[in-house]
């Protein structure tokens, strides 16, 4: 049953990525290099249960309660320079580690609303499950050059992209 169910996922995954390869590795590889990736990343956290969902989908699109103005001026910049934007995701309900990785469509932050709270919509593509659990602290923060703790909490940080983000074969479209 179970390899029923990879074959089901891998053939998903190929008729996504539009890739003829026949290994479902998710690591960078020689033949598809990460250039076009920006040199930062986005870590972020989400419930198990979304992530899972989403995952069949192959995309996600959430809001967080707090402005990503620092994550939408990285994806301006991003855009602008025809890179694409790396996101990584823990489970929110026990952050034991990275386990997700998508690239960022678009941000949106609202507007203030009555109360003057703003939040932010993400929309992302080409969502994947990490070959292996991930621990926080194989990320490194953009603004200290330290890795992050593995009791970090945060909803969000701004990191640099991991050695081991996918290679996915990027099109400049989303």
């Amino acid at each position: 049953m179970s390899q029923v169910l990879g074959r089901r996922r891998f053939r998903r995954l190929r008729r996504w990525f539009g890739s003829s390869r026949t290994t479902t590795s998710m690591h960078p590889s020689r033949d598809q290099p990460t250039s076009e990736l920006m040199e930062g990343c986005i870590y972020a956290v989400r419930h198990s249960v979304a992530l899972k969902k989403d995952l069949e989908f192959g995309s996600s699109r959430f809001i967080e309660q707090k402005p990503w103005a620092s994550a939408l001026e990285f994806l301006a910049r991003a855009k602008k320079t025809g890179r694409r934007l790396p996101i990584v995701f823990a489970h929110s309900e026990r952050i034991d580690g990275v386990r997700y990785g998508a690239l960022i469509d678009e941000i949106e932050v609202a507007s203030p609303d009555e109360a003057g709270n703003r939040t932010t919509t993400v929309c992302c593509s080409r969502l994947v499950r990490l070959e292996k659990k991930h621990p926080l602290r194989d990320l490194q923060l953009k603004s200290s050059k330290q890795p992050l703790s593995d009791d970090f909490i945060r909803s969000y940080a701004i990191c640099y992209t991991p050695q081991w983000f996918p290679a996915y074969p990027i099109s400049r479209q989303p």
